[in-house]
């Protein structure tokens, strides 16, 4: 395995064309309604690792790091192991990227001896967490869901606990796969996305919110393919597994931990970076966003298709919906017309739809 605004709230029909009113009752986010799947990989999120050529990853932990730095200077038998030592001792050096971390350098990510995972990354992967609430399914999609692998992910989940403050396990993961390169990585996420928010899915035409924490084996989004696409940025990533869902309402996030330099040297460093702050600021971001599918705000026509109870809800005002979403639901004919004949003032408040 490698190592590595919608802030204003109105109930259905508020914002429709002329009318306005206000009306206090209990605010339910539009989150609340959703599920999120955040999907974990390990190496290069969780630790930092160093590319080195076609070798597996160097894992940034102390013992590489402490033995770097008693070479410094040194001439080394081999161009490898000078290169190795290089790399090591550039990642050592590095400035964080943000500029919130001071004068903190990658070291202060580094694995403590003896452990594959960073305790300062684990932190903030419970904050993660903790921010993306109950209605989440955490899936480890790493190479470390290889049964060989049980007794790693069981420190790890152990180590999540201490700093969520409860217990943490894994709730699913995907497919066991032979995986080797970016694509592999990306197209077994997508079988999950299909296999849960595809047509025969426990979550089609349901909200989902997708999180994916992923260096794909500290790889650049420089023009890979998966399928038939072209990965050059994160946003064709995304685009990608929002295909997958084949038309339910879903919206994704891809946090590509990478980052790359070179040396003075000239020497072509790239890494798996972790959850730095810059990283983690992006997870959280999109959990605080209000859920937006196709433009609009979603709790509305696409959260409401076929989910009666919360139809009723809507209905009885136990639950408010964003602007942009009323407005969405109102310009719906079938939930406007369905509203209506369920409480019948609505009509005082929403457009003509016939």
């Amino acid at each position: 395995s490698k190592l590595k605004s919608d802030t204003t709230s109105f109930r259905v029909g508020l914002q429709a064309p002329n009318y306005a009113f206000c009306i206090m009752a209990p605010v339910a986010d539009e989150a609340e309604f959703a599920q999120t799947f955040v999907f974990v990989d390990v190496d290069g999120v969780l630790n930092v690792g160093i590319r080195d050529r076609d070798d597996a990853p160097l894992l940034f932990n102390e013992a590489n790091r402490d033995f770097a730095q008693s070479k410094r200077g040194a001439r080394m038998q081999s161009r490898s192991d000078e290169e190795c030592v290089q790399k090591l001792l550039s990642v050592s050096d590095r400035p964080l990227p943000e500029p919130t971390e001071g004068d903190g350098t990658y070291s202060d990510l580094v694995c403590a001896q003896g452990s594959h995972i960073s305790d300062a990354l684990a932190a903030r992967l419970a904050e993660i967490v903790r921010t993306a609430g109950p209605k989440t399914s955490v899936v480890l999609s790493s190479n470390w869901r290889k049964p060989s692998h049980a007794g790693r992910v069981r420190k790890l989940e152990a180590l999540v606990t201490k700093h969520l403050g409860e217990v943490f396990e894994f709730s699913s993961r995907t497919r066991p796969a032979d995986e080797r390169c970016a694509a592999d990585r990306l197209k077994c996420i997508g079988d999950f996305v299909e296999a849960n928010c595809g047509p025969k899915g426990q979550w089609t035409n349901r909200p989902v919110r997708l999180l994916i924490l992923e260096d794909f084996f500290i790889t650049p989004m420089d023009g890979w393919w998966c399928g038939h696409r072209r990965m050059d940025t994160v946003a064709a990533a995304e685009a990608y597994l929002l295909s997958r869902a084949q038309g339910s309402p879903v919206v994704a996030k891809l946090v590509h931990t990478y980052d790359e330099w070179r040396t003075s040297r000239g020497l072509r460093v790239q890494i798996g970076a972790g959850l730095t702050e810059q990283f983690t600021r992006q997870a959280l971001g999109f959990l605080a966003q209000p859920m937006v599918c196709d433009g609009t705000s979603m709790g509305m026509s696409a959260m409401l298709s076929g989910q009666a109870p919360l139809v009723e809800k809507v209905a009885s005002g136990q639950m408010l919906v964003g602007a942009a979403g009323a407005a969405a639901l109102a310009a719906d004919a079938r939930w406007a017309n369905r509203m209506m004949a369920m409480v019948p003032w609505l009509s005082m408040y929403l457009p003509c739809t016939s």
